[in-house]
């Protein structure tokens, strides 16, 4: 646009990558409008009002750490197909090349300007909340009772690279998740999906009775509690999924290892966990998704 013309009436201006996120220059047009559109709709969203409840403070929280790591990627000149599909994938970290997470989040807190960093107080109080469950080793009910468990695809990988050289066995229900070992004891604990992590019950007596009630009629009720963190990779992918269009990948976790102990591929595992996941949640049917059956 020239100089001193003014924009076309009903064509919106283009967000700009701001100075504080030192774009590098090895990114192209295309990506600078993406970034820049990300990052613009993060700051929006971290400077709505929004009531002062856990569930609205940890998406304000996410965002933030989301903008770190978007700001960090510009100046890295991390192509955006890279990143955003890292991130819907649950491994924002490896498009920055780096594994950990939450060293990468630590290292980057606070990059981008005016971000205060809540993330401590929130997460004490997810904590809290995780405490007071009865939740222990060896307490597997609701690995059974969670038939299908939600999970991103890195999850799927994470587990089956603890699983995959272990043993079969037989765990302490037909329904269980196939990582619950005999003793019912998770076998990829330190891989396990982040929902695993996120919800707990305060009362085994409930969990009892919800197993005995989901055996009998197949259906479960209330009795358990979330306590999510605003540093889980699911939030980030919610966020871009939300804020970018970018398309959904959860998938089944124990569709997915079924089959990889069958000896399918890492993709056939994926697309089966895939169309699992959509079987019982339809409405977060992607564009690209395939037509269910029957149309």
């Amino acid at each position: 646009m020239l100089k001193g013309r003014p924009a076309r009436s009903g064509r919106p201006a283009k967000a700009a990558l701001p100075a504080w996120a030192s774009p590098s220059p090895r990114l192209s047009p295309a990506d600078r409008e993406r970034y820049a559109g990300l990052i613009a709709a993060l700051q929006a969203l971290v400077a709505r009002p929004r009531e002062k409840v856990v569930t609205a403070l940890l998406q304000e929280a996410s965002a933030r750490v989301l903008l770190d790591l978007v700001g960090e990627a510009v100046r890295q000149g991390a192509p955006w197909k890279r990143f955003s599909t890292a991130v819907m994938e649950g491994a924002p970290a490896s498009a920055l090349g780096e594994a950990d997470l939450s060293a990468l989040i630590a290292r980057l807190a606070g990059t981008a300007p005016a971000l205060p960093r809540p993330i401590a107080a929130l997460e004490s109080r997810v904590q809290a909340r995780r405490d007071a469950w009865a939740c222990g080793a060896g307490c597997w009910m609701c690995c059974a009772i969670n038939a299908r468990v939600t999970a991103l695809p890195a999850e799927v990988r994470a587990a089956w690279e603890l699983l995959r050289d272990q043993p079969e066995e037989t765990p302490p229900h037909p329904r269980a998740c196939p990582a619950l070992g005999a003793d019912g004891l998770c076998r990829v604990y330190e891989a396990r999906p982040a929902v695993c992590g996120r919800l707990g019950s305060t009362d085994v007596a409930a969990c009892e009775a919800a197993l005995e009630r989901y055996d009998a009629t197949g259906e479960v009720g209330r009795f358990m509690q979330s306590a999510a963190s605003a540093l889980d990779p699911w939030a980030f992918a919610s966020l871009l999924a939300e804020l970018a269009d970018e398309p959904r990948r959860q998938v089944d976790l124990v569709t997915c290892l079924r089959r990889l102990r069958g000896g399918a591929t890492m993709a056939a595992a994926l697309t089966a966990g895939r169309a699992a996941h959509l079987a019982a949640n339809p409405g977060e049917r992607n564009r690209l998704d395939p037509a269910p059956r029957g149309r």
